[in-house]
């Protein structure tokens, strides 16, 4: 069974499916790779590391489904949206770490993972996926399951209140857009500026 691989620095991407089961201890792609096709590396139960560079673009769905030994990821800043199921049934994974780049957290990312107990989600994140985060084996909700993110964040605040999941928040989102060419700031002194022109987004009460 292929237990390791060195991967060559010339390598901008890996098919789907490439390592499907395979009996690899750990996974280290180069810097300059840029893209983890879907299912890559779906069921490599005995893989305990992924180091992924700082130039990795693109990670397909269920790409690292099912490591069942790996207990540690990060994401790096290239990256800005985690797919769909990308570490679902990864049972043994304690710590995700995901950067300020992400904008969308897809469905299940991290479903069926009970040894997950906390996450901080970036400030950036707009949408989050059906049971994406705080979810065990066979859909039972992870005891204790805590999510931090910033205070004024209606995402990430929606969805730890819509499934019953303890917030912790950390500071306050400063800045963002409110149309297509507006955009807005809060002061330390609590002064909001919108600037632009057109027409502003409606926001309906509640």
């Amino acid at each position: 069974a292929l237990e390791s691989v060195e991967f060559p620095a010339t390598l901008k991407e890996i098919g789907e499916a490439a390592f499907h089961s395979s009996a690899l201890k750990a996974i280290t792609l180069p810097e300059g790779f840029e893209a983890v096709g879907e299912r890559a590396f779906y069921a490599c139960e005995e893989v305990e590391s992924v180091t992924l560079p700082s130039t990795l673009s693109t990670i397909g769905k269920w790409a690292f489904e099912s490591c069942r030994s790996l207990t540690e990821i990060t994401f790096p800043a290239s990256v800005t949206a985690i797919p769909e199921s990308v570490c679902t049934g990864c049972q043994s994974l304690e710590k995700v770490t995901l950067p300020e780049s992400i904008t969308s957290i897809g469905a299940y990312a991290f479903y069926g993972c009970p040894s997950l107990k906390e996450i901080t989600i970036p400030s950036a994140t707009t949408a989050i996926g059906e049971k994406a985060i705080g979810y065990g084996r066979w859909g039972s909700k992870v005891s204790g399951f805590t999510i931090t993110g910033c205070a004024n964040s209606e995402p990430i605040l929606s969805y730890a209140k819509a499934h019953g999941f303890d917030y912790t928040p950390v500071g306050y989102i400063t800045s963002g857009t409110c149309g297509e060419n507006a955009s807005w700031s809060l002061s330390d002194d609590g002064v909001l500026t919108i600037s632009g022109s057109g027409d502003m987004d409606n926001y309906p009460d509640g």
